[in-house]
């Protein structure tokens, strides 16, 4: 039995038995009007209402993406608008320029028949696996097109900026079931597509800012538990969807298994019971999607368990969040960062991954639990936001930076894919579920106070916004590439597939050259992020070849590393430190080439 719709009102019983929608529409959205005729007599809002009635669910729905992908460019891209092509949206650092790399690397391999999961361009002559890597496959191939047309940064920044919205819109879709109405779902969009979680990612994690399957599976459970989504189109958009999550990142996937495992324990034990009987169904029907998607997906997971890491990439611990963290703006916040610094300084965590919500939406998760709290449903979502911020926690509670009691946090690290998820990460399902109570809170006595309550949800979002100037992270700033990778100089110099050691400016500098060089030639090490492995039997040099700011290699280091890698070429951006050109010249022992802004060394394959 599809569940209905009931409507709270002053004089209802309180014994009501069926809490899980309690808004009835003040509105009939279900469907488009087209011939609605708007009254010029009446005010501008209730010609808004009416214009927004007639344009249907998908005009509706098209409208709320395009207001958030406006929003996201004034907010993220305001000053590079115009210059997508040469400025980058988030930061110009290391992680930005991976996925440079990888956007170009994509259609190489697809367009040479190459494993897109593995690599011999970086760590070369043995190759990489990028299973490890936050690599976005399916992002990346859907970005072909751009990418060959208009270059691998314009590629980026695009998904930069429609990760925002995307997420927006697909809360928006869950919120709208939850109230049916559009500017209640609409703000709970807003509070979701530009949270502290999306804006501290908006640095340059495509894995990690590409968010929005996570709503739209709610969305997909939401319809069929309603029964107005059939089963078989059910599994198979799932399954399309779980398989997407995986080619954007395995962690989100994960922790999305993990928390709907949880979602879905607490409505079979604590629901009424028309709502256990729709959940266990519609858990069969995702039981199903999995395993369809498990088919089509087990080359890739074949290639992501036989090159798991030995050790943690990143330690649980340390990546936790602090008690204090979510009410205590980190020192990037627009607002309090400067003031709070010396209290958010001693909490456990980057400041980058703070699990700040601030006082004002803590406020408003409050109103609304007082405010409905005679209702079953309310209680299962603050049950389930208090289930994430315990496991954000981690294995340890910390206070201020001061580690207290164990916590269930611990049991997670141990399990397969989750243990490399970073519990601050986890607050992605905290803002979907705020997004939700900020829904049916903005559309609770919308005619008294309404202004009141979405003032309250503008001035929320606003404390949790971004200082972009506040971070040490280089925002639209340019990532510059020497004329002798731009110009194409290289193919006079290198020949195709020679491995090259470069000595660029700063981290990961050179995998943008080799991605302007349309992978013209290889690198025997290169950023990867945490799977970079530094100091180990592959890398002899360790990180500090790669900012030219760095300590040079001894001779010894440097010549191993070049017989070992079979290095063709050393190429060092100009001007040479002269602690590098000295080290060459012993290495080497011949003067090195300048042209078009770098300096090259040939290097004899019986080079002792």
């Amino acid at each position: 039995m599809p569940l209905r719709f009931h409507r709270a009102v002053k004089n209802e019983p309180r014994d009501v038995e069926d809490p899980t929608e309690r808004l009835l529409p003040r509105l009939d959205l279900k469907k488009p009007d087209r011939a609605v005729v708007l009254d010029r007599s009446v005010g501008p809002r209730r010609r808004a209402i009416e214009w927004l009635r007639a344009r249907g669910p998908v005009g509706r729905g098209a409208f709320a993406f395009a207001s958030y992908l406006v929003l996201a460019m004034v907010i993220y891209a305001g000053p590079v608008v115009l210059h997508l092509r040469s400025r980058c949206v988030g930061t110009c650092r290391e992680d930005g320029k991976f996925y440079v790399w990888v956007l170009a690397w994509m259609p190489h391999a697809l367009g040479h028949g190459l494993n897109p999961l593995w690599t011999t361009e970086l760590w070369a002559p043995g190759g990489l696996s990028l299973a490890w890597t936050a690599s976005v496959p399916g992002p990346a191939a859907v970005m072909a097109p751009v990418t060959d047309l208009l270059g691998p940064l314009m590629s980026l920044n695009i998904l930069l900026l429609a990760a925002p919205a995307l997420a927006g819109w697909a809360a928006y879709l869950v919120c709208s079931q939850a109230t049916r109405r559009f500017w209640p779902s609409f703000a709970g969009g807003c509070v979701f597509a530009f949270s502290a979680y999306v804006g501290q990612y908006m640095r340059a994690q495509l894995n990690i800012v590409l968010i929005f399957l996570v709503p739209l599976a709610v969305y997909l459970v939401i319809r069929s538990m309603r029964g107005t989504l059939r089963p078989i189109p059910f599994v198979i958009l799932f399954a399309a969807l779980l398989v997407g999550q995986v080619s954007i990142g395995t962690e989100i996937f994960a922790t999305m298994t993990l928390f709907g495992v949880i979602a879905f324990g607490g409505v079979s034990l604590f629901g009424p019971p028309d709502l256990r009987r729709a959940a266990w169904r519609t858990g069969l029907l995702v039981v199903a999607a999995y395993a369809a998607a498990g088919i089509v997906l087990t080359p890739f997971f074949v290639e992501v368990f036989s090159h798991m890491p030995t050790t943690l990439l990143r330690p649980g611990e340390s990546n936790s969040a602090d008690l204090l963290s979510y009410v205590v703006p980190p020192i990037t916040a627009r607002f309090g960062g400067a003031q709070f610094s010396a209290t958010s300084a001693r909490v456990v965590g980057f400041p980058s991954e703070s699990p700040y919500v601030g006082i004002v939406l803590i406020g408003v998760l409050t109103a609304f639990a007082f405010e409905h709290r005679r209702y079953r449903s309310t209680w299962l979502l603050i049950g389930f936001i208090a289930i994430v911020v315990v496991l954000s926690f981690g294995p340890v509670l910390h206070i201020a930076g001061t580690p207290t009691i164990w916590l269930p946090g611990a049991l997670i690290a141990k399990a397969p894919l989750l243990r490399e998820a970073l519990p601050s990460r986890f607050t992605l399902y905290l803002w979907l579920a705020l997004a939700v109570v900020v829904a049916i809170w903005s559309a609770t006595d919308a005619r008294r106070g309404a202004w009141l309550r979405y003032g309250a949800v503008v001035v929320g979002i606003a404390l949790v916004s971004l200082d972009l100037g506040a971070t040490n992270d280089t925002f639209h700033g340019s990532m510059t590439v020497p004329a002798f990778f731009s110009d194409g100089t290289y193919r006079s110099y290198l020949s195709p597939g020679e491995i090259v050691l470069t000595v660029p400016d700063q981290l990961a500098d050179d995998m943008v050259w080799q991605a302007h060089a349309d992978m013209g030639f290889r690198l025997p090490r290169a950023y990867v992020g945490p799977a970079h492995p530094v100091d180990s039997e592959q890398d002899a040099l360790g990180r500090s070849v790669a900012p030219r700011i760095g300590v040079p290699p001894s001779t010894d280091r440097l010549a191993r590393f070049l017989h070992d890698h079979a290095v063709g070429a050393v190429i060092v951006v100009t001007p040479v430190p002269p602690r590098w050109l000295q080290l060459m010249q012993e290495t080497i022992g011949a003067p090195p080439t300048i042209v078009d802004g770098v300096a090259i060394w040939s290097v004899s394959p019986d080079q002792p």
